[in-house]
């Protein structure tokens, strides 16, 4: 059965009060400014308010800028506005600005979080990492790392398989497009051959009319010569038989 992911909860980060503030406002420390408006953002968030909870927490980044706890908070709001990408800057950000290494775990968890519901799980794992280097007892910074990199050497498996698969559909394709070639190519040597069959037929007819008649016009000469001959033999013959005309004598009266 795989195995779920943990979130960590987007808990938010807020001030303690102190006898310093304390001194300086007779109303409670929340309620003064700008703290108000980090109290106004935690209240929009916890109820859903999503776009007003980022209002509250960007107005008290401006007051505050130095203070990176808003930080945090405003990347938890862009987050389950689901605005991902953004709420990554700000968790980096905070994890880098802030001091509290727990405060710095929570961070990086977030981050992990983030790119895993990308499917980025390379960064998952480096973010899950971080956040226990500052805080070895996160255990479900732990247990998200170990899901994380189950998820990686199986996605690492796919894009094996994927890139195997690949290669053999372009050696397959080679060889279908070399075979395809070498037929080609066989085809056009049968073509040609027949080609040169063909024209070595007709020259072949055209030299055996031409003999045909030449042998027409020897033979015809023949008979003709030996018709004359024949003639002249048949003329010889009579004049030796005496079969010559005679003369008559006409004798007087």
């Amino acid at each position: 059965m795989d195995m779920v992911w943990k979130w960590m909860t987007l808990c938010l980060m807020v001030y303690s009060s102190t006898s310093a503030l304390a001194q300086q406002a007779e109303r409670p420390w929340y309620e003064a400014p700008p703290y108000r408006l980090l109290r106004e953002g935690n209240t929009a968030f916890d109820q859903g308010n999503n776009q007003e909870a980022m209002k509250a927490y960007e107005a008290y980044g401006n007051l505050m800028p130095n203070d990176p706890r808003w930080q945090y908070n405003l990347g938890n709001a862009l987050f389950k506005n689901g605005q991902a990408d953004s709420a990554r800057y700000w968790y980096q950000q905070a994890a880098q600005n802030l001091n509290d290494p727990n405060h710095q775990s929570m961070a990086w968890h977030n981050l992990g979080n983030s790119y895993m519901q990308a499917e980025d799980f390379p960064k998952a794992v480096e973010a899950y990492k971080k956040a226990l280097l500052a805080n070895p007892k996160a255990e479900n910074t732990r247990y998200n790392l170990s899901y994380a990199l189950k998820k990686l050497q199986k996605q690492q498996q796919q894009q094996q398989q994927q890139e195997q698969q690949q290669e053999q559909q372009q050696e397959q394709q080679q060889e279908q497009q070399q075979e395809q070639q070498e037929q080609q190519q066989e085809q056009q040597e049968q073509q040609q051959e027949q080609q040169e069959q063909q024209q070595e037929q007709q020259e072949q007819q055209e030299r055996n009319q031409q003999k045909n008649q030449e042998l027409t016009r020897e033979q015809a000469q023949r008979l003709l010569d030996a018709l004359d001959r024949d003639e002249r033999e048949l003329q010889k013959k009579k004049m030796e038989s005496g079969d010559a005309p005679q003369k008559r004598i006409k004798k007087p009266w």
